[in-house]
């Protein structure tokens, strides 16, 4: 997906930046996801992202 920076408002930056962070940080190693505040599994970053989708809505 390619997003024009420059079209996006403060709040659209933001929220797509943190995405970029959590999803940045996927693993489906069992043993990775146990180590707390590292990896995220694809149930956290779904809830994440419907999560952020809401807040665009707004």
């Amino acid at each position: 997906m390619e997003i024009d920076y420059n079209e996006l408002s403060k709040r659209e930056y933001e929220i797509f930046g943190e995405i970029s962070d959590i999803s940045a940080r996927f693993s489906d190693d069992p043993e990775d996801l146990k180590i707390p505040n590292v990896y995220y599994s694809e149930e956290q970053i779904r809830n994440e992202v419907m999560k952020m989708w809401r807040l665009l809505k707004r």
